[in-house]
């Protein structure tokens, strides 16, 4: 009986000592809280030129690095191609790739290749082009009915019709007709009867001045590769569009190829553009036309 009285006492003794322990404890461990961590997302923009589609996610830093990484290998294995097949071929696995990290939204893979290679292959368009080879101005800044990607910071998409008004008031304004009022009245045409346009792709702008008085020069800096008729043609540094002006505001964009049916993407992150298409005519130098 004494033993069993001495065992509850010591249980309890010891009962009473974990409480405390307990009781000093507890407060010590709840105010270890678990450490915050912010992750920082930023906006990858996909538009689709020729589908008039524009889809946006957000990716963090380390993976806006990892696919910036994937563009300069891309851009690497494009340097080696030695043939248009096989450009084609690394351009429908870049495709794979993109959706990989979700950048295609709802657009099926097959619809994306037949978007960006797809006119490519058709020898239709090949007959087409050949009968205009000797009507477009070429030289090794050219090329025509290619295939065309790049990244690159201060480039700009223009819709066709745009391109269109723009062209119009840009040779009217040669016989003196004052040129604000030309685009003025030519985009309003555009905009109730023209438009839209998307259908037959847009125009890549690169590089282009800014100020009344056009003295503050920004090149598109990055490289572009292009693969077609002319063969492949690869530029890389501080590049301008060398096809015509666009007029817009107080700048003047260069359009450097027309035609672009494909994938833009722009990541607010690294403040650039990529491109993956084609496009009916390029040409990309490193002088702005004036």
């Amino acid at each position: 009986m004494n033993k069993l009285r001495d065992l509850l006492s010591k249980t309890l003794v010891v009962g009473v000592i974990v409480l405390f322990i307990g009781v000093a404890v507890q407060p010590a461990i709840a105010t270890i809280e678990p450490e915050n961590i912010d992750v920082e997302y930023f906006d990858v923009t996909t538009e689709f030129i020729g589908l008039d589609k524009n889809y946006t996610i957000q990716l963090t830093r380390e993976e806006i690095e990892e696919l910036d990484a994937l563009l300069d290998s891309f851009k690497d294995s494009l340097n080696k191609s030695v043939s248009y097949e096989d450009t084609i071929e690394l351009y429908n696995d870049m495709i794979m790739q993109l959706d990989s990290y979700c950048l295609l939204g709802d657009c099926s893979l097959k619809q994306v290749q037949e978007l960006v290679t797809g006119r490519f292959q058709k020898p239709r368009f090949n007959r087409f082009m050949n009968k205009l080879y000797d009507r477009i101005p070429v030289d090794d800044n050219s090329n025509l009915f290619c295939l065309i990607t790049g990244s690159a910071s201060y480039t700009l998409i223009i819709p066709p019709g745009s391109m269109l008004v723009n062209l119009i008031a840009f040779i009217l304004s040669g016989f003196g007709i004052y040129l604000p009022l030309i685009l003025w009245v030519l985009n309003f045409v555009r905009l109730y009867f023209l438009y839209p346009w998307y259908t037959i792709g847009g125009g890549i702008a690169l590089g282009c001045v800014s100020g009344l008085h056009g003295y503050d020069y920004h090149p598109a800096k990055g490289w572009f590769n292009t693969y077609g008729l002319l063969g492949q043609k690869k530029r890389e540094g501080n590049l301008y569009g060398q096809i015509f002006p666009f007029e817009f505001l107080t700048s003047t964009y260069f359009i450097g190829a027309i035609g672009f049916e494909g994938v833009r993407l722009y990541n607010s992150l690294m403040g650039q553009s990529f491109y993956l298409g084609f496009a009916t005519y390029a040409k990309i130098g490193y002088n702005p036309l004036y």
